[in-house]
């Protein structure tokens, strides 16, 4: 079958709502990286979510490239590159400042059906359809490679099912490392706007799919038939409410359809990618959005039952109102950087379930073995074993809510200035834990539209006694003595006879004090931990 002619759009020329593509908006070292890899012989274009976000007139967050050039041959072109990923093979092209380019083969849908199969050029024809065998050492190159290979714009499948044997498990794409042209790279990728292909030698947009079309009309569309790409990945769901929320765009009734009758198939869906994807909203401009719009298709319930919504996010739903106030609150912290630590998205989204656990009349706050903190392990373990979460991330949630507990006028009991807490108050707000459940607080507060007073002041009273810890002669009541070096202080400090230092030596003699070694293995955490420390690793749970 012959290959499908691309509808070319001369990219400084566009117009109709879409804005021109400027060689000026283009990533330099992108530029070139495209420029030495068509010197080489092979064609190569900016695709996905960058040529999208150029044409809406926005930033893009990376500039990913495909080309026809497999990854050896990438890698033997870029010195400064690696071969990355396990579910199928990328190049990381590296700058400095950390800067990191995506160059990956053009691949083709492991379950089409020679629907554009077979109709590469001769530049690469027999190469480009065959499977990617040559580079079977690099599976095992980068076993920490990101979910999803770099931005999240980029659909790269799914994983087996877990069990299942049905027809519909079946379609789920368990291979995706079989190379082909820039036409079957196109139409294997999720959505129309996700299909757009740039050349920067020609200036021109290259569109298989429509997708330019579709961003005119601000549709979400699926490439090919909507209920088969969904139940071949289920995370398309997700990643399609992304894209709505965050380019203000319409489902598809096609799709709006296929979500509304499958997305119960995302428990079949591997954990990971969902929980990254997760996070990619709860970190973006408008969490709020996002998770309402998850909770009305009904998508919420089945990833996240603990949160106890009404079933499709009703509008009298007191929980759910709870929530994008909070996730509201959250985004005026984060603004859509992602830069908050996993466990404190984790907190905001479960924080009334994680409130309940550790506040009321039944909750003792003294025990052997704690239970406020044995709460909040039991209610977060299945969480984290769900999702496969590292466990210093439910453990530092557990810390958060715990410190929470001494800073939050609203959630210490009564009796609370009567409990003692190991360390002082000094060590306390040193910590880790510390810092965050003020954070939290301060983001609560604002939801709830509480007085910040009482944040206020913890945050004056923490710098009030970090500039006590770093200058001690500055404290009212210091000793003169304090200031000076402390191995001065040490030969000025005699010795009584019969002190067991030195049996024979006569009073006043003047010995160098032993220093004690501090016991490991006892404490744990330190002063001033509320309870169990997390972890230092970064062990995850097993199922």
């Amino acid at each position: 079958m012959s290959s499908p002619s691309p509808e070319i759009f001369a990219a400084t020329e566009i117009s109709d709502g879409l804005c021109p593509i400027l060689a000026t908006a283009l990533d330099p070292d992108a530029t070139s990286v495209l420029n030495r890899l068509i010197r080489a012989g092979h064609r190569a274009y900016l695709v996905g979510g960058c040529v999208r976000d150029l044409l809406l007139g926005g930033t893009p967050k990376d500039f990913d490239i495909a080309t026809s050039a497999r990854p050896r041959q990438v890698k033997k072109i870029f010195r400064n590159s690696r071969i990355i990923g396990r579910r199928f093979r990328l190049v990381h092209v590296m700058f400095g400042g950390n800067k990191t380019l995506e160059v990956s083969t053009f691949r083709r849908d492991p379950n089409a059906e020679g629907d554009v199969a077979g109709t590469l050029d001769p530049r690469g024809a027999a190469a480009d359809a065959a499977p990617a065998e040559d580079d079977a050492e690099a599976w095992e190159r980068d076993a920490a490679a990101e979910p999803g290979g770099g931005s999240g714009d980029e659909d790269d499948g799914a994983t087996a099912p877990n069990g299942d044997d049905d027809e519909d498990a079946d379609l789920l794409i368990r291979e995706d490392n079989v190379y082909g042209s820039e036409a079957e790279d196109a139409v294997r990728r999720d959505f129309t706007i996700n299909g757009l292909f740039y050349d920067v030698q020609d200036q021109c947009v290259l569109d298989y799919v429509g997708g330019v079309a579709d961003l005119r009309r601000r549709v979400l569309r699926t490439i090919g038939d909507a209920a088969r790409r969904v139940r071949e990945d289920p995370v398309r769901i997700l990643r399609a409410v992304k894209f709505a929320v965050r380019l203000d765009l319409t489902f598809d009734p096609d799709l709006a359809a296929a979500i509304a009758e499958h997305h119960e198939d995302l428990r079949r869906s591997a954990a990971p990618r969902v929980f990254e994807e997760i996070l990619r909203m709860l970190g973006g401009p408008q969490p709020q959005k996002s998770v309402e719009l998850l909770a009305r298709l009904g998508v919420l319930r089945v990833l996240l039952p603990e949160l106890g919504l009404h079933a499709h996010g009703t509008d009298d739903d007191p929980r759910l109102a709870r929530l994008l106030e909070r996730l509201a609150a959250l985004a005026e912290v984060d603004r859509g950087r992602r830069a908050l630590p996993t466990a404190m998205y984790l907190a905001v989204l479960f924080y009334d379930e994680l409130r309940r656990r550790v506040v009321g009349e039944d909750v003792p706050t003294e025990g052997p073995h704690h239970p406020p903190s044995e709460a909040l392990d039991a209610f977060l373990r299945p969480i984290g074993m769900r999702f496969r979460m590292a466990k210093r991330d439910t453990a530092r949630v557990r810390a958060m809510v715990l410190a929470l507990r001494r800073v939050d006028p609203e959630l210490a009991g009564p009796d609370a200035r009567r409990h003692r807490h190991r360390g002082g108050l000094a060590e306390f707000v040193r910590r880790e834990f510390f810092h965050d459940a003020l954070l939290l607080m301060r983001i609560v507060a604002v939801a709830e539209r509480r007085d910040l007073g009482p944040v206020l002041d913890w945050e004056q009273r923490a710098l009030e006694l970090g500039r006590e810890a770093r200058h001690p002669a500055a404290r009212p009541h210091a000793p003169a003595a304090e200031s000076r070096p402390h191995h001065e202080r040490q030969q000025e400090r005699p010795h009584a006879v019969g002190d067991g230092r030195s049996p024979n030596a006569p009073t006043g003699t003047v010995h160098p004090r032993r220093r004690r070694r501090r016991r490991r293995g006892q404490g744990g955490a330190g002063p001033g931990h509320p309870h169990d420390a997390p972890p230092q690793d970064d062990d995850r749970y097993e199922q």
